[in-house]
C-alpha cells in the first residue's frame, strides 16, 4: 500500500512538472497573450483541479473555458472577475467558439446583469475590468433585448460620461494591488500545490533544458539546422505578446458601439435608448464645440461617426415610435447646426457627410418635421456649391430626383414657391 502511494506520488510529480506543455499550448492556441494570459490559464488549471476533486477522481468531467469564465465573472472576487471577463472577450473573438459563447451568455441573465453592473465601476483600480466588460457587452449587444434587464441603458450611459484616458494595461500592478485585498481559495490551493521545493527544482531544470536562453553565437552556429530548429520550437512554445491598445480601447467609444448594436437589433432597445437622455448626449458628440479633456483627434472622429450612426438608425425607425424618436432628435437645439458644420467642413470624410445627409433625409420624412427643417436657414448658409442628389423620399418638401452641376442654382428646381424653404434646409452632398 505504501509503495503504491509512493509510486502514485512520483507519477503525480512528473505530470505536474510537464503540465507546462498543455498550458503553453492552451495559451498560444487560445489567443491568450502576456502575463494575464498565463494567469488565466493557471487559474483555469486550479479551477479544473478543484472541480475534479469535488467528486470521484476518475469520473469524467467536462470543464469548458466558457463555464470557467462565467463562474469567475459571477464570483465575489474582483481578481477572478477580471480573469473571467478577459477570457470571455478572447472566446468571443474566436470564430469557432463565438456562437456558442454568445448563446450561453444570453441565456444566463445573471451573467449578463453582472456584465452591465461592471460598466458602472468607476474606481481607478477597476478600470481594466470595466474596459473588458464594455468590450464583452459590445460583442453581445447585437443579441440582447435590454428591456429584460432593467436599468441597463443607464449603465451604458455611464460609459459616455467618463472623461478618463485610455486604460493603461499594467497587469502586474493590478495583480499586486489585488493580492493584499483578497486571495481566492482556488488560487491558494493551486499555489500551495505548486510551491513544493522539489517541484520548483524539477520545473526549473526542465525549463532550462527545453527552452534555451538567447546567447551570442557565431555565424556557423546560427546557420546550423539545429539552431534553426531550436528557434522554431522556442517560437511555437513561447507566450504570445499581449494585444496592444487601440483607439477603440476608450470607454465612450465602446459605449457608442454598444448603443449602435442594441439599436440595430431590436426596436424595444431603441425605445429604451430614447428614455435615458442618450439622444442629447450623442448629438453633443457630433458638435465641434464638444471637447472632452482626454479625447484626441482619432477619438473625436470615432465618437462623431458612431453617434451619427446611432442617430441615423433612430431617425429611420418607422411607425409611431419613429415619429416620436425624430421629434426627440429635433428637440435638441443644436442638431441642425451640428449637421451643417459636418457637411460644411471640407476636412471631414465623405462618410461623415453622408451620415449627416441621411439623418436630415430621415428627419424630413414627417410633414411636420420637414416644415421645421425648412424654416431653419442655418443649413443653406453653410452649404457650398457641389453636386447634389435628391431622392424621391423628399416628396413632402417638393424635391425631385435631379442632379445639378456645381454651377446650377437651387432656384432652377421646378417646385411650388411655398416649398422652397424646405429645399433650402436640405442641401445634401451626394
Amino acid at each position: 500500500m505504501v509503495l503504491g502511494q509512493g509510486i502514485l506520488y512520483i507519477v503525480a510529480c512528473l505530470l505536474e512538472v510537464f503540465s507546462f506543455i498543455p498550458r503553453k499550448y492552451l495559451i498560444r492556441h487560445g489567443g491568450l497573450g502576456g502575463q494575464m494570459g498565463v494567469e488565466n490559464v493557471n487559474l483555469y488549471y486550479a479551477y479544473a483541479f478543484e472541480k475534479c476533486m469535488e467528486g470521484a477522481v476518475l469520473a469524467p468531467k467536462k470543464i469548458s473555458l466558457i463555464t470557467f469564465a462565467m463562474d469567475s465573472l459571477n464570483s465575489d472576487s474582483s481578481r477572478k472577475k477580471l480573469y473571467g471577463v478577459q477570457m470571455l472577450h478572447k472566446l468571443l473573438k474566436m470564430e469557432q467558439l463565438r456562437t456558442k459563447t454568445i448563446t450561453k451568455l444570453t441565456n444566463d441573465t445573471k451573467t449578463v446583469a453582472s456584465l452591465f453592473d461592471m460598466l458602472d465601476w468607476t474606481s481607478d483600480r477597476d478600470s481594466e475590468i470595466r474596459l473588458f466588460a464594455a468590450k464583452v457587452t459590445a460583442e453581445l449587444a447585437g443579441s440582447l433585448r435590454v428591456v429584460q434587464i432593467p436599468g441597463t441603458t443607464q449603465l451604458v450611459a455611464s460609459l459616455l460620461d467618463t472623461d478618463h484616458q485610455q486604460t493603461t494595461r499594467d497587469h502586474f500592478l493590478f495583480i499586486d494591488s489585488q493580492v493584499g485585498r483578497e486571495d481566492s481559495p482556488i488560487q491558494q490551493d493551486g499555489m500551495g500545490q505548486q510551491n513544493s521545493p522539489v517541484l520548483k527544482y524539477l520545473k526549473q531544470m526542465v525549463i532550462y533544458c527545453l527552452i534555451p536562453v538567447d546567447e551570442p553565437s557565431n555565424v556557423d552556429e546560427q546557420n546550423s539546422c539545429m539552431v534553426r530548429c531550436w528557434k522554431q520550437i522556442t517560437k511555437c512554445w513561447s507566450v504570445p505578446e499581449e494585444e496592444p491598445s487601440t483607439d477603440q480601447d476608450f470607454l465612450p467609444v465602446q459605449g457608442l458601439i454598444i448603443l449602435e448594436r442594441l439599436a440595430n437589433f431590436d426596436l424595444g432597445n431603441c425605445m429604451e435608448i430614447s428614455r435615458t437622455g442618450l439622444i442629447s448626449k450623442m448629438i453633443d458628440f457630433t458638435s465641434y464645440r464638444n471637447h472632452m479633456i482626454s479625447t484626441n483627434e482619432a477619438h473625436q472622429i470615432m465618437l462623431a461617426s458612431l453617434s451619427l450612426r446611432v442617430l441615423r438608425r433612430l431617425a429611420s425607425t418607422e411607425g409611431k415610435l419613429g415619429v416620436t424618436l425624430r421629434q426627440q432628435i429635433l428637440e435638441h437645439t443644436f442638431i441642425l447646426s451640428n449637421l451643417a458644420e459636418i457637411m460644411d467642413d471640407n476636412g471631414n470624410s465623405h462618410e461623415l457627410k453622408q451620415l449627416a445627409a441621411e439623418i436630415l433625409k430621415n428627419l424630413a420624412m414627417d410633414r411636420n418635421t420637414s416644415a421645421d427643417i425648412g424654416h431653419i436657414r442655418v443649413i443653406i448658409s453653410r452649404a457650398s456649391p457641389t453636386i447634389s442628389v435628391y431622392d424621391s423620399q423628399y416628396w413632402n418638401l417638393g424635391i425631385f430626383i435631379q442632379k445639378l452641376s456645381p454651377t446650377d442654382s437651387l432656384a432652377k428646381l421646378p417646385m411650388d414657391e411655398n416649398l422652397k424653404p424646405g429645399l433650402f434646409g436640405l442641401h445634401f452632398w451626394g
